[in-house]
């Protein structure tokens, strides 16, 4: 079947309402509360400032996936160290899981946000949709 090419219009739209969506799901992985569109951070949170980020394509991603393949000691956490030339080291970036994350933290926000995401899989799965 072919793809409908949408103007860019209705792709603009698309591209919001996602964005939208993955930021309620960021705010209840992290107990915190979406407040993006404001023009400041996406999500209130008692401790962090957190900016929420829905791609296509991402840069890193390959260099955190060879952060995980080198990575031969599966019980340390992987991070990967990003510098990037002429700027400061003070500004580098830091990648690392949001699995990982959360067991440095200590979270247990997501945890349950996984278990909810698995019982909505669960009930489609058997026809059930959640009130």
């Amino acid at each position: 079947m072919e793809k409908k090419k949408l103007n860019k219009a209705d792709q603009a739209r698309r591209n919001r309402t996602a964005g939208k969506g993955f930021q309620t799901k960021c705010a209840k992985m992290h107990g915190g509360k979406n407040i993006g569109g404001l023009g400041g951070e996406d999500i209130e949170h008692l401790k962090f400032s957190i900016e929420a980020k829905y791609l296509v394509r991402f840069a890193g991603k390959k260099v955190m996936d060879q952060a995980i393949a080198n990575n031969k000691n599966k019980k340390k956490i992987t991070i990967a160290h990003v510098h990037l030339l002429n700027t400061k080291y003070e500004d580098d970036i830091i990648m690392l899981r949001l699995e990982d994350w959360m067991k440095i933290i200590n979270s247990d926000s997501f945890d349950k946000w996984k278990e909810d995401e698995k019982q909505k899989r669960k009930d489609k799965k058997n026809g059930r949709t959640l009130l």
